[in-house]
């Protein structure tokens, strides 16, 4: 038989190697089987077959031990989730290990004794406590207590106590053999000093007073004894012998442990050796024999439990139910539906895997409600019910992290893949529930899980009926209609058949739309006209939409919009100051969100203005005047005027009509920007999405932009006012410059860290099972001993792990001086510069021999000539060395254009470390292959940390000054909005996952993580941070890499060749974009808000070599362009590319030295230099991580940096064509780079393969990855 995950049954956790061990030991057989575990589940397991009396049967067991030095509740609940997720047919647990008695001449508990969590008042097996480190009458809190144990393993336990009566000691024999003395000898003394008796010493109690022992009776026989009683479990060792008393008196305590806590979700029996006593003479001496009796204890347990009693168990899950709300209590008809999701998704389940069914209709019918209404009286059918908004990508990765968040313990950031792969994988009945799945550009159908369960979808899309079984919702049936009115209405039973001619009529004109009844019966309901009068009062609305807004009215949504162009106008007439409001909070929720808002927004809001409004004033500002209403009324208003729903599950509002919002023809721009100036300050959070922007900067201007004519005006300065009130300058994160703070900077660095996140969940959860993969591939490869097994390694696994391949002959040729040097010249330029013999002198001498061998010149020759270039990273050698056995050469080098052949190549390079060697090509290739490996690695460390001060922290500081004095209308800030999405998320990105202990840092690079940030930081402030003089062109030029005039141009410069393009087309936009909106230098001059961002810029902002004016279109035009320039190519080109380097040749390319820098020359073992095993297997999952193309297929790479379809409605017609244009280039140059080939030694054009990642529809824009 082969062994599959569903053979487990039975769950054993201990929490030290040395219980695990014995645990092993026990086993009557040792599976040596590995079962491919889901890669969300970290634990290891050993597999194997415990034996039952009297049968040839056998339980198969699996047992996993808890992480090393994380003891405690918390590391065995994760484990314990683990187990569960991950054995689908896993029915109870048993937790095995050590603990500290307590002694009683009753209970009479030594050393080596068991303690079995199953106490004789049938009271809970373990008790949860929280004391501390109590040390000497510290204060207990009973904080809980565990659920019983299986009443299987409680009546095996009752039929072990009673044989034990008959036959003390009988389970001994378990632990009598050679094996288990051998790891558990019994250590005879076993010493228990009076309790207020202190330790006294070090690690044993020779030094404590034997004159403090108690008196106790001798035992006759040393074989251990079973106790039966309640196991306090707590997040601390107790060592308090007094405290231990007291608590044993109240809860009647046998002992205290740490980790069972973890288990209240899991059916579990604790079993527990005692180790030691609960007080402060705490010592090992017994750890292993007390391991060993609690191990002999659980298996003689097991062994008496009959297969059929753990068979009838229900396997380890638990009920969910996360729908959002009751149904709506006005729910009618709809039976026949109900009886027919029923059928395919109760009764006949098994004709398909995976039913699913498709309620697909207009907005309104009734979809959302069919599903509640299903799923609240199937509640009992379904083992587990689960609800996701489907509105966007963002919504359904929310929804699934939160029924990640529903196991218990939860599933700590798992994504929607993670969560689909576990409902995969659950056997017992469940119904997952996707509404609102209209967003035609998503694909629904991965969000499904392959097997098991039923899927309900409701969604507007017709496309979607391919999905299931299908039922079409757009029809009520009159019957229905009449009924669902005349309850909306609030007409009695008695009353009901009186207005039926009436309720006819109604329907007969609006037709049998559920939302469109709902709001016509609650205008009925107000008294604001008849049943009568309601047919006349809608037909006026219609024409007058026909006349108005003829589109709307023709389409099949037509009547819903005249019910709420009825409700609108009732509002809009009626001189009562509550409806005037509910008016004012409709246009407002239409103009913020779409989907739900929380409850207390108004109330927030409307708090915080009362605030603002004597500041304002004070200011010379006009002030919206708050009614002074309360949170509860604003609840009223809501509900009674404007027919929105209150969630009763959910503190939210939820109903909002798309036809109100699309229909709606009272409401104006102007009205737009004073919502969002009144509800500006409010920091807007939905329960279900998390943050979003504060509605001053979110992205939902909806007018033209336009730039400000004769000052700014009012609604913009008083906008931006706000804005500079709730965004400010924090501290700097992960080093740079300034980081957003205040209301709103808080909340739109949350906002960009979130979409971030779930943009990118899907890809970043796949380095995970890379991880497991990459440390397991490299096993393979003779253990990485010769540097053709690291070419073996690459060659054949990279496909399977990285996001593309290494072209034919890049590992075959990773000798080769060109291709090291072009790859050089290609992913980190920054550092090398051309040499001027007018300015510059050598830092390092060549031999002139050994240069003119090489390159048919001297070293002085070729700095004449202006062949000579320099690379200088010595300024490594005064960072921080890990603690860990890893090394760096902080070298400096030389490069040269060679005469003969015109090829960049390399000539000399010195170690700055270790000793002050110089490496040339003439040296042994081994020496040689060795210098170059060394460069790598201080290429490497320069461009990881380097580009985040070169091209992230600069945009960041520019784009904040930005927010801080551009208003929403502004088309420059709508063209910055653009290119900085998502720029916040990445630096405490990089604070938490490069720079933190444990980070990317500590594991793969040669520094510590505070030198990467402080090497970052200080780039920042000396080079890096200038703007000016970063500009594409210009930093070229300077460095003699372009348009040289002391020298002869670089035969092939691929960074400059492939990212011209690119710049050349993002100048090309940028121009036709500013000249579309200024006419003249003079315009640009009087821009007070550009003048206001110049300004920020040179003063508060403090951006270095800002440009101290911008009165021109030229000067305007350059800094777009190099704002976008950094945020694409220029990124894309020194993070990504490196990696992928760093990743695709790693026999050269290491990330850190794996032995010291060496002190003379001679290498003979380069692999004594590169990563061994482990770290190998690290280097090629962190690099995977950085070099996915995560947005390849979507509007967010380069070929889309201007395509945002509602920035560009908003545009002006000269800035949407050229956003085509600026596409058309593109992707006609993406059709160039895929096709481009590669010669046998890896290189095209002189580029090296990785070039191919410029690709414009593969590359991102923005800074984010």
């Amino acid at each position: 038989m082969t062994l599959t995950l569903a053979h487990i049954q039975i769950g054993w956790i201990s929490a030290l190697p040395i219980e695990a061990l014995l645990a092993e030991i026990m086993l009557d057989e040792l599976i040596e089987e590995t079962i491919p575990l889901p890669h969300n589940d970290n634990n290891i397991y050993t597999y194997g077959r415990i034996k039952i009396n009297k049968s040839d049967s056998s339980h198969i067991v699996a047992i996993a031990q808890l992480p090393l030095s994380t003891p405690g509740r918390s590391s065995t609940a994760t484990v314990a989730n683990n187990m569960r997720r991950t054995f689908p047919n896993l029915k109870f647990g048993i937790m095995v290990g050590i603990a500290g008695g307590v002694w009683t001449p009753e209970e009479d508990i030594r050393l080596g004794d068991v303690v079995v969590g199953v106490p004789d008042d049938g009271g809970p097996g373990v008790i949860q406590y929280d004391h501390g480190k109590a040390i000497q009458e510290r204060e207990f809190i009973l904080k809980g207590s565990l659920n019983k144990a299986p009443d299987v393993l409680r009546t095996a336990a009752g039929f072990l106590k009673r044989r034990h009566m008959r036959r003390p000691g009988e389970y001994v024999s378990t632990i009598d053999n050679d094996e288990v003395k051998h790891h558990a000898p019994h250590p005879r003394v076993d010493s228990l000093f009076s309790p207020a008796y202190l330790h006294q010493g070090g690690q044993t109690c020779e030094d404590c007073d034997t004159a403090h022992l108690q008196d106790r009776s001798h035992r006759t026989s040393l074989d251990p004894r079973v106790h039966y009683g309640a196991i306090a479990s707590g997040d601390s060792v107790i060592k308090d012998a007094v405290l231990a008393e007291k608590i044993r008196k109240t809860h009647n305590i046998m002992c205290f442990e740490m980790e069972a806590a973890g288990l209240d979700a899991f059916p579990c029996l604790v079993i527990r050796g005692i180790s030691d006593y609960a007080d402060t003479h705490k010592n090992d001496d017994w750890h292993a024999y007390a391991a060993a009796t609690a191990a002999a204890y659980a298996k003689e347990l097991l062994s008496v439990v009959p297969l059929t009693a753990v068979a009838a168990l229900p396997s380890t899950g638990n009920t969910y139910w996360n729908v959002p709300r009751a149904p709506n209590p006005l729910f009618t008809g709809r039976q026949a539906l109900l009886n027919d999701m029923k059928k395919h998704l109760v009764i006949e389940p098994t004709k398909n895997d995976r039913p699913v069914f498709v309620l697909q209709g207009i907005g309104g019918a009734g979809k959302s409600e069919a599903a509640i209404k299903f799923a609240t009286e199937n509640q009992d059918n379904f083992w587990a019910i689960f609800w996701i908004n489907a509105d966007n990508r963002r919504d359904i990765e929310q929804g699934f992290a939160e029924i990640a968040k529903m196991q218990t313990p939860p599933l700590a950031d798992s994504t929607s893949k993670d969560v689909i792969r576990w409902l995969a994988s659950v056997k017992e009945s469940w119904l997952l529930i996707l509404d609102n799945c209209d967003d035609g550009t998503i694909d629904f159908a991965r969000y499904i899980p392959s097997r098991g369960g039923s899927i309900v979808i409701t969604t507007r899309l017709i496309e979607c009926k391919d999905l299931g079984y299908w039922a079409n919702l757009d029809d009520l049936g009159s019957d229905d209609a009449i009924k669902l009115l005349l309850r909306a209405c609030d007409h009695n039973l008695a009353e009901q058949e009186a207005h039926t001619p009436a309720a006819e009529a109604v329907v007969s004109s609006l037709g049998q739309h559920a939302l469109a009844l709902v709001h016509a019966g609650a205008y009925i309901k107000k008294g604001l006209c008849t049943s009568d009068e309601y047919v006349h009062v809608f037909r006026r609305e219609q024409a007058r939409l026909m006349n108005f807004k003829p589109k709307q009215q023709a389409s099949r949504y037509g009547s819903v919009y005249a019910t709420f162009e009825v409700s609108a106008e009732a509002l809009a007439s009626s001189n009562d100051q509550d409806c005037d409001l509910a008016l004012r909070l409709l246009d407002v929720l239409a103009f913020l969100n779409r989907e739900a808002v929380e409850e207390d927004l108004f109330s927030r809001t409307f708090d915080e203005c009362h605030k603002l409004e004597k500041e304002w004033e004070n200011n010379g500002m006009n002030c919206p005047k708050c009614p002074p209403i309360s949170s509860k009324r604003y609840d009223q208003i809501i509900e009674e005027k404007s027919r929105l729903d209150k969630q009763e599950s959910r503190e939210d509002y939820d109903g909002l009509p798309g036809s109100y919002i699309c229909g709606n023809n009272h409401r104006d721009v102007a009205t737009s920007s004073a919502a969002l100036n009144i509800f500006g300050a409010a920091e807007i959070t939905n329960p279900r999405t998390g943050p979003t922007a504060s509605a001053a900067t979110s992205a939902t201007y909806t007018g033209w932009y336009a730039i400000p004519q004769k000052g700014i005006p009012v609604g913009r300065a008083e906008a931006i006012s706000l804005t500079r009130q709730n965004f400010g300058y924090g501290p700097a994160v992960a080093g740079g410059p300034f980081f957003p703070n205040g209301t709103l900077g808080n909340t739109l660095v949350a906002l960009d860290i979130a979409t971030f996140q779930s943009e990118t969940g899907p890809q970043m959860s796949d380095t995970t099972s890379d991880i497991v993969k990459a440390e397991s591939d490299v096993n393979k490869y003779n253990g990485l001993q010769t540097l053709q097994d690291y070419t073996l390694l690459y060659d054949q696994e990279w496909t399977a792990t990285l996001p593309q391949g290494p072209a034919p002959g890049i590992l075959t040729n990773y000798t080769r001086d060109l291709l090291f040097s072009m790859e050089r010249l290609s992913f980190s330029p920054y550092q090398i510069r051309r040499l001027n013999s007018s300015k510059d002198t050598l830092n390092f001498q060549v031999d002139d021999q050994i240069a003119t061998n090489l390159t048919g010149m001297t070293q002085q020759q070729l700095l004449t000539s202006g062949r000579l270039f320099y690379a200088d990273y010595r300024d490594q050698a005064k960072l921080t060395a890990t603690s860990n056995p890893r090394y760096s050469a902080a070298v400096d080098a030389y490069f040269y254009i060679d005469p003969n052949s015109g090829d960049f190549l390399p000539l000399a390079i010195r170690t700055n470390q270790g000793a002050n060697l110089t490496y040339t090509p003439a040296d042994s290739p081994d020496d040689w292959m060795l210098a170059k490996i060394m460069y790598n690695v201080c290429d490497l460390w320069f461009a990881q940390w380097e580009h985040l001060a070169r091209t992230h922290e600069v945009v960041q500081i520019v784009y904040m000054a930005a927010i801080r004095s551009l208003s929403d209308a502004h088309p420059v800030k709508a063209i910055l909005d653009r290119l900085m999405f998502e720029v916040f998320a990445i630096q405490p990105l990089a604070q938490s996952v490069l720079f933190a202990p444990g980070g990317v840092v500590d594991l793969a690079f040669p520094y510590t993580y505070e030198s990467a940030k402080d090497y970052s930081s200080n780039y920042y402030f000396t080079r890096s941070g200038n703007f000016q003089s970063g500009y594409f062109l210009n930093d070229l030029k300077n460095r003699g890499l372009l348009n040289a005039t002391t020298g002869p141009q670089l035969k092939s410069f691929p960074y400059y060749e492939d990212a011209s393009v690119i710049y050349s087309a993002i100048h090309t936009f940028m121009t036709s974009f500013v000249n579309s909106y200024y006419s003249s230098d003079s315009v640009v001059a009087a821009d007070k808000e550009i003048q206001a961002w110049v300004k920020e810029c040179n003063g508060p902002a403090k951006v270095m070599d800002f440009p101290s004016a911008i009165t021109t279109t030229s000067t305007l035009i350059d800094v777009l362009t190099h704002m976008a320039h950094l945020s694409s190519t220029a990124h894309h080109t020194v993070n990504t590319d490196q990696l992928m380097s760093a990743s695709s040749t790693l026999p050269f390319h290491a990330m850190s030295l794996y032995s010291p820098v060496p002190t003379q020359k001679g290498a003979t073992n380069l692999v004594a230099f590169l990563p061994p095993l482990e770290q190998a297997g690290e280097q090629i999952a962190i690099n995977s991580l950085f070099a996915r193309n995560y947005f390849a297929g979507t509007n967010r790479t380069l070929s889309h940096m201007f395509d945002e379809p509602n920035m560009l409605k908003q545009m002006n017609a000269n800035t949407r064509n050229a956003a085509a244009t600026f596409m058309n280039s593109m992707n006609s140059f993406s059709d160039k780079v895929k096709a481009r080939t590669f010669d046998s030694n890896g290189l095209s054009q002189g580029m090296p393969f990785v070039w191919k990642a410029l690709d414009p529809n593969v590359a991102p824009f923005g800074v984010t990855v």
